[in-house]
């Protein structure tokens, strides 16, 4: 090999051993900071992180999408700041997160061209919910509140148990009194519950509760889920654990995103 074309391999080889480098710099730059954005949110939730959020940006190179300020994947694994004390439910559930072309022109407001998120709400989570929004009063209309009401005065919610064999959610009453089965079905971007089953010491309860706790359980969900305009309820399947959640949607401002 002539001097020549030693001298220009080399060259090839240090280019491509800085690109490499300036590449791993952009990866490590990019994680630091979405984690400790995460990090920065859950201390002004008041939660505290048992882990940091892992990042991911598959085969995309980094360094050319912080250069066109676009990025074409990212994969982020945020982990559970829930929290449930005194009935009292705070934080935010696990969930795996998927982005496809991140617009980071605007570093205070990315945008995600396509956002997928998946959470697992558990039964203790979901018992919280609706003991929260039970207690705390209908904010709807005529009807809500006289079964709000009704609640309040006949039964106590004791226990969320997911039947994933049945595909059910069962909401126990007065510990053991009796129970309402419910099936989460997922249509138009938004998750209702249809009841299955309810009866109280052997007695069918009356529809003004089916449906009061039915609607509060809906709600419920629907606040922790679609706290980010733009995004919607994809589809909802029992758990073991409780309920596992996916929503979507497109140009969604992840600073508006509240994490499932």
């Amino acid at each position: 090999m002539s001097k020549t074309a030693k001298t220009f391999t080399t060259i090839i080889v240090v280019l491509l051993l800085l690109l490499f480098a300036a590449e791993f710099g952009a990866r490590w730059v990019a994680k630091k900071d979405l984690a400790e954005e995460f990090r920065a949110q859950a201390q002004t939730d008041g939660t505290t992180l048992s882990e940091d959020p892992s990042v991911s940006f598959g085969a995309s190179p980094v360094l050319l999408g912080l250069v066109r300020s676009e990025l074409g994947h990212v994969s982020v694994h945020t982990p559970s700041t829930l929290r449930v004390d005194n009935g009292v439910a705070s934080g935010n559930p696990a969930a795996d997160i998927s982005i496809e072309n991140l617009d980071i022109s605007d570093r205070d407001n990315p945008v995600a061209g396509s956002l997928e998120a998946t959470a697992d709400l558990s039964n203790e989570f979901l018992l919280a919910l609706l003991q929260q929004n039970i207690s705390g009063g209908a904010d709807g209309s005529n009807g809500a509140d006289i079964g709000s009401s009704l609640i309040r005065n006949l039964v106590q919610v004791t226990a969320v148990t997911s039947n994933p064999d049945t595909r059910t959610i069962s909401v126990e009453f007065s510990n053991g009194a009796g129970n309402m089965d419910f099936a989460p079905v997922t249509a138009e971007g938004r998750t209702h519950f249809e009841v299955n089953n309810t009866q109280v010491l052997g007695f069918d309860l009356p529809p003004s509760i089916t449906e009061e706790i039915s609607r509060q359980l809906q709600q419920g969900v629907e606040e922790q889920l679609l706290a980010a305009g733009g995004v919607s309820i994809t589809n909802a399947e029992v758990t073991g654990e409780g309920l596992r959640a996916t929503v979507s949607g497109q140009d969604v401002h992840l600073s508006e995103l509240k994490t499932p």
